[in-house]
């Protein structure tokens, strides 16, 4: 696992706000596994300082697939599960996470979490740091850019936040605006109420449902229950898009 605290000790000073200190890396990259923005969902996410990856996902999403810590019994903790997910851990409360947290609630971008932004007394993440992140999402998130590249393409950190904000948000995804290395998660709807063998896959921000047959998803265990998590990529093969490498996850 990535370390993802600093030292007590080690808490920055908030006179450098303003500055890289808190950000190590030089590239950054909207991760793999984040979600395609739709706005009329909610998103929760997290911006790993010491990688520079940025993890965005469904607010459901979390909800239905990252149960609640145990010792939690009020509010949904959506930063604290998103931190479980991607580091296999549970944050504790006096651990500094060298990272910020964000979301995306009710068509509003929000650089505030109690959990993650320990950093920051306020909680806030600092103005530079706010602003990276704003034109990382206004220039390469919600208009699907980074879709368009291969997974592993990294930006660099200082060429983008010297960028000018764009706003623009580009309706719902084509297929071929999408890398063909690049996988896409969605999940399973079956059509096949009785034997679950004949359904779709939806995928919040692609234009479209890619229907499927369960034999062309790969799986070790059963998966005939309703809303079944699976990977996928996308090929164009006779004038029609289909998903291939299907796989439940």
């Amino acid at each position: 696992m990535q370390q993802a605290y600093i030292s007590m000790n080690n808490k920055p000073n908030s006179a450098s706000s303003d500055t890289l200190s808190g950000i190590q890396s030089d590239t950054l990259r909207i991760h793999p596994i984040s979600d395609i923005f739709e706005p009329t969902k909610n998103y929760v996410g997290l911006f790993d300082y010491l990688t520079g990856e940025i993890y965005i996902k469904q607010s459901d999403w979390v909800v239905n697939n990252i149960s609640q810590r145990t010792e939690r019994r009020n509010g949904l903790y959506l930063h604290g599960r998103l931190f479980y997910f991607i580091y296999k851990i549970w944050k504790t409360r006096n651990a500094i996470f060298n990272g910020g947290g964000f979301s995306y609630l009710h068509g509003t971008w929000r650089y505030f979490s109690r959990t993650l932004n320990t950093m920051n007394d306020n909680r806030q993440l600092s103005k530079f740091e706010e602003k990276l992140l704003q034109v990382v999402i206004d220039n390469a998130y919600i208009n699907h850019l980074w879709l368009k590249m291969d997974p592993n393409y990294r930006f660099d950190c200082r060429s983008f936040a010297a960028l000018e904000r764009n706003q623009a948000y580009t309706c719902l995804v084509h297929p071929s605006d999408i890398h063909n290395r690049r996988k896409l998660y969605g999940t399973v709807k079956w059509l096949d109420k009785q034997h679950h063998r004949l359904g779709f896959i939806e995928c919040i921000g692609l234009d479209r449902y890619m229907y499927v047959n369960s034999s062309n998803i790969s799986s070790r265990h059963p998966f005939s229950y309703s809303n079944t998590n699976v990977e996928f990529n996308l090929i164009e093969e006779d004038n029609k898009w289909k998903a291939v490498n299907i796989a439940v996850i």
